[in-house]
This record gives structure tokens, sequence and C-alpha cells, in this order.
């Protein structure tokens, strides 16, 4: 499985398939993402995001294609994927 590996997104379908026993890729991100529940939030909803993240596929044009007024993006240059936050435990 590995010897063909050269990004992540090579590796995550038997990776999912063989651990969390989904279906597909597209059955996993259904369930896990929170990019197929946005078009449901009606309250005001601000999502950072970095532009190194690799693993959010929000970007400006798929905000626009909800047509939802009340999500907004703020897109920074760098913070990855878990740039954004204070600490992990109180």
């Amino acid at each position: 499985m590995l010897e063909n590996t050269k990004k992540l997104s090579d590796l995550e379908p038997n990776l999912l398939q063989h651990f969390l026993k989904t279906k597909d890729l597209h059955e996993h991100r259904k369930e896990s993402s929170g990019i197929f529940k946005l078009s449901k939030i009606e309250t005001p909803l601000l999502i950072l995001k970095a532009e190194n993240d690799n693993l959010c596929e929000i970007d400006d044009q798929f905000i626009l294609d909800l047509k939802k007024p009340n999500i907004y993006l703020g897109t920074t240059k760098y913070g990855g994927h878990i740039g954004f936050y204070e600490k992990y435990f109180d």
C-alpha cells in the first residue's frame, strides 16, 4: 500500500476502507465533513481558513456557489489546518 504512495490522496481511500469500513472516499467525506452541511446553516457563520491548508476544500467559489449570504469566508496566507487555536486544554 505504501510503495506507490506519493501523496495523502493516494493513501486515503485504502486506509478509509480498511480501518473505517466506509464504502468509499465520497461516503466518508459526506459523513464526516462539515462542507456537506453548510447549506443547512441559517445563523451567521465566519469560516477561517489558510491558503496553506491542504485538508480544507473550501474556497471563495465554493462559498459563492452556496448562495448563502450568512456565510463568510476569511482566508489568511498561513495557518495550516489547525493554525487557529489558542490552546488545547483549559
